[in-house]
C-alpha cells in the first residue's frame, strides 16, 4: 500500500511497512471499536492523534510529515484511508511474503 503525500509542493510517496503482529493487533483493536467508541461523535482530538500515530508507524513518515502534506477534501477522505490501512493490514491486500530463515531455523 502506499501513501502520498505532498511536501514542499512534491509529491512523495511511502511505502507500507511489514505487518508485523503489533501492528496487526493494533488494527484489530481499531476495527473492533471504530465508529463505536473510536473515531466516534465528534472526533475527539486524542483519537485523531492515536489514528495518526498508527498510520505513520505503518508507512514510515513522520507525523510532521503526514500533518503537513496529507490533502483532503473533507474528513471522509481521512476515514477511508484509514479505514483502507486496516483492511490492508487484516487481508494482506499488498501481499507481502513473510521472510524465510535462510539458516533453516
Amino acid at each position: 500500500m502506499e501513501l502520498k503525500l505532498k511536501l514542499n509542493g512534491k509529491a512523495k510517496v511511502f511505502k507500507s511497512k511489514k505487518i508485523t503482529f503489533n501492528i496487526f493487533r493494533k488494527s484489530v483493536e481499531y476495527l473492533s471499536s471504530f465508529g463505536e467508541t473510536f473515531l466516534a461523535d465528534g472526533y475527539p482530538q486524542s483519537d485523531l492523534e492515536e489514528a495518526v500515530d498508527f498510520i505513520v508507524e505503518y508507512f514510515g513518515c513522520t507525523k510532521e510529515e503526514f500533518n503537513d502534506g496529507f490533502e483532503m477534501l473533507d474528513s471522509i477522505d481521512f476515514f477511508r484511508l484509514f479505514q483502507a490501512i486496516l483492511q490492508n493490514i487484516q487481508l494482506n491486500d499488498g501481499r507481502r511474503e513473510v521472510e524465510k530463515d535462510t539458516e533453516g531455523k
